[in-house]
Parts: C-alpha cells; structure tokens; sequence
C-alpha cells in the first residue's frame, strides 16, 4: 500500500489475520440472544469460540448444543454445557 510522502521510506500492509480464541459465557437472562449475538460477531471476525450457555437454562443449552454443530464446524465453534 502507498504511504503518506512524511512516512517514506516505510512501507504499509493490511494482515487480516484473527485474534484468536474466544470464550463465550452466556447469562440466565436472555440466554439464546446474548449468547448468539457475540457468537455472530467472533465468528465474522475470524475468531474460533467456546460457547458457554448458563446451567440454569437447560432448554437453550441443549438447543445451541443440537444446532450449532448442524451450521458450524468444531474448529469455529464448540458448544460446552
């Protein structure tokens, strides 16, 4: 990439690489939209994640535990209940 003429001699590049793990621990209210939204944005950063669902929702636990894996690979996402 071109720099500005003050910065020469450098040299500028973008690195698209990602930060690298994410945990994901998600609280008893509002379970499946607080755990799903930073989900959503882990995964278009480039992040792999562990998803945490609370223990005191056992319905949405095994619903991301059952779904999840049916639309993202074990190496984006991991489901731990």
């Amino acid at each position: 990439k071109p720099v500005h003429l003050m910065m020469q001699p450098s040299h500028a590049a973008v690195r698209r690489s990602p930060y690298g793990a994410c945990l994901i621990i998600g609280p008893y209210n509002y379970p499946l939209m607080l755990c799903l939204e930073p989900l959503i944005g882990a995964i278009a950063a480039g992040n792999a994640t562990l998803l945490k669902p609370s223990e005191l929702t056992p319905a949405t636990a095994a619903f991301l535990e059952k779904r999840i894996p049916a639309y993202l690979t074990a190496e984006a996402c991991r489901v731990v209940t």
